[in-house]
This record gives C-alpha cells, sequence and structure tokens, in this order.
C-alpha cells in the first residue's frame, strides 16, 4: 500500500523572494514526510481592469486587443524563442528547485541526510488565487506556502493575492517573509 504523503502547496512567482519559502516548504515536507508541489500561475490579465477601461474609450477595443496581442506575441517570440510558455517556466521551475535544493538547509537534525522531497511541478494559467485554491484542492495539500515580497508597500502588510487565498483557502496557509538583504 503507497505510503501517504502531507502534501505542500508552494505557488511561486519565480523571484528571489521565494527562495525562503522554498527552504520553509522543504524543511516542512523533510519534517513531515511531505511531497511539495511548486506552483506557477500565468495571469492573462496583468493589466487593471480600470486601466483597460481607460486605453479602450481612448482607443477603442479593437485596437486595444490588438496592441495586447502584438505584445504578447512579441514578449513571447523575445523571451522563449518561440517554446511553448508553459515549458519555458516548467523548466524554470525545474531550474529554481535545483539551484536552491543546493543550498536549502534541513533545520531538522534527524533529517539532515534525509533526501529533499520530490516535487510535482503544475503550471497553469489564470485567475492566480482561484488557480491557487484549484490546486490546492486538486492535489489535495494540506498546506500552502507563500512568499511575501520585499517590494511591498509598507502600508500593506500582505499583497492582494495573499489576502484572497487567505480569505478562500481551506487549508492553513503560511507566509513566509523574504530574506532581508
Amino acid at each position: 500500500m503507497p505510503e501517504n504523503k502531507f502534501k505542500i502547496l508552494l505557488a511561486t512567482d519565480l523571484s528571489q523572494d521565494c527562495r525562503n519559502a522554498y527552504t520553509h516548504a522543504v524543511n516542512l515536507a523533510s519534517t513531515c514526510n511531505g511531497q511539495i508541489t511548486l506552483l506557477h500561475v500565468i495571469d492573462p490579465n496583468p493589466i487593471s481592469m480600470l486601466l483597460e477601461k481607460r486605453i479602450n474609450s481612448v482607443l477603442g477595443e479593437g485596437t486595444y486587443h490588438d496592441i495586447m496581442q502584438t505584445w504578447e506575441n512579441d514578449a513571447r517570440s523575445v523571451l522563449i524563442g518561440k517554446r511553448k510558455e508553459i515549458d519555458i517556466i516548467r523548466e524554470a521551475l525545474s531550474k529554481f528547485r535545483a539551484a536552491l535544493s543546493k543550498f536549502t538547509p534541513v533545520h531538522d537534525a534527524s533529517h539532515s541526510n534525509a533526501p529533499l522531497p520530490d516535487d510535482k511541478i503544475c503550471v497553469k494559467k489564470g485567475d492566480v488565487v482561484e488557480e491557487i485554491i484549484a490546486v490546492a484542492k486538486e492535489e489535495q495539500s494540506g498546506q500552502i506556502i507563500l512568499a511575501a515580497h520585499s517590494k511591498a508597500s509598507d502600508e500593506a502588510f500582505v499583497s492582494r493575492t495573499i489576502q484572497g487565498v487567505l480569505h478562500l483557502a481551506r487549508v492553513p496557509v503560511t507566509v513566509v517573509p523574504p530574506v532581508k538583504i
């Protein structure tokens, strides 16, 4: 009979601020015989709705759509060299994991020689909060780990994404602060 593993969902935007969150996830997984699912969500609507309405009113909807489509195609061509966006992000997540695994200390001495948990890599496209919640449910995650960002304003304790996940999650959510340099 297969061993049940505690499932941890780590949502990452692949920024430097996520390093501390990954270390936390690895330590938790090592301590409780867990498995980490690394999730990256591609937000198809990075522009705010208000700004979109303003641009539409000035340029017209067709022009706005054409500009956004051209921008997306150009960005893909330049940044990913015609490869599928999801494949690139999966590769980036794999490299992110590999790079961090080399330097991730396991804080529990009884697990210091234990192998790092196998990660599952998941890339979704859609609303970030909705996708995090959906993947947590699909994967039957017992914990969601998110990284706070060092560039967040001093007035905001947590981002809107973190607030949304905290509001909708049905499992514990851990928000890990970035490493201050």
